[in-house]
C-alpha cells in the first residue's frame, strides 16, 4: 500500500445522509423522533451539541449520560 486518503469532512464522498439516518436512529431509542432534516439544519455541530440542541428543542435536559449514551449510539448505528 502506498498511500491512504481520509475523507473526515465530507469532501470526497457525502456522507451527510449516513450521520443523518444514524442520529434519527439514536434519537428513537429515548423516545425522540425527529427528521433527517432536523440534522442538516445543526450540521457542523459536535456529538454533544447535536444532542443538547435536539434535546432542547423537546423540553428536555441532556445528563452526561445521554451525552455519553447517544454519541455512541449514534457511532454504532454509523459504523454499523
Amino acid at each position: 500500500m502506498k498511500a491512504i486518503i481520509f475523507d473526515m469532512d465530507g469532501v470526497l464522498l457525502d456522507s451527510m445522509p449516513y450521520h443523518a439516518e444514524a442520529w434519527k436512529q439514536a434519537f428513537d431509542d429515548v423516545g425522540i423522533s425527529i427528521e433527517k432534516r432536523d440534522i442538516y439544519e445543526i450540521e457542523g455541530s459536535n456529538h454533544k451539541q447535536i444532542v443538547e440542541l435536539i434535546f432542547r428543542r423537546f423540553g428536555r435536559v441532556p445528563t452526561d449520560k445521554d451525552m455519553k449514551e447517544l454519541s455512541c449510539k449514534k457511532t454504532e448505528y454509523l459504523t454499523g
